[in-house]
């Protein structure tokens, strides 16, 4: 994640990476960055740096820097667990496109994150009804020892 001030995504490679990492970087960023645009977060670019995270690697290596923690619209897409899904699907994507991995079953994909949803949601539900249980008893404590 980003921080200082901004909005939006962006990303990093070292100023002196090799050809093989600047054409990673654009297929992952065409990835991301599509997916972003449809919820009108900021496209900050393709940027490069000396960052030692980047320089002292043997492979390439880029640094995709994710929202902004201290912009409030931002951070609130960031504890949204959806958007997070949705975005690292993205990264995925752009990973998977960039080094040529075979494509996913789309449908399997759905079918699974539909799967995943649903027993949240019926977590959820269990949670909400033993919170409810304990708000009876609660009141009927209070009631027995008010009277």
């Amino acid at each position: 994640m980003n921080a200082g001030g901004g909005t939006g995504f962006e990303n990093y490679v070292h100023s002196n990476a090799f050809e093989t990492t600047h054409c990673y970087r654009r297929i992952m960023h065409t990835e991301i960055v599509s997916f972003l645009q449809t919820l009108g977060i900021r496209d900050r670019g393709m940027k490069t740096a000396d960052l030692y995270v980047l320089r002292a690697t043997a492979m390439p290596a880029v640094l995709l820097e994710n929202l902004f923690l201290d912009h409030p619209q931002d951070a609130a897409r960031l504890r949204d667990r959806v958007f997070r899904v949705q975005y690292t699907q993205a990264v995925a994507r752009g990973i998977g496109v960039a080094l040529r991995l075979p494509a996913r079953d789309t449908d399997q994909e759905k079918e699974r994150l539909i799967a995943q949803l649903q027993a949240e949601v019926q977590r959820l539900r269990g949670e909400a009804a033993r919170f409810g249980q304990s708000l009876e008893r609660i009141r009927n404590e209070a009631q027995t020892a008010l009277k």
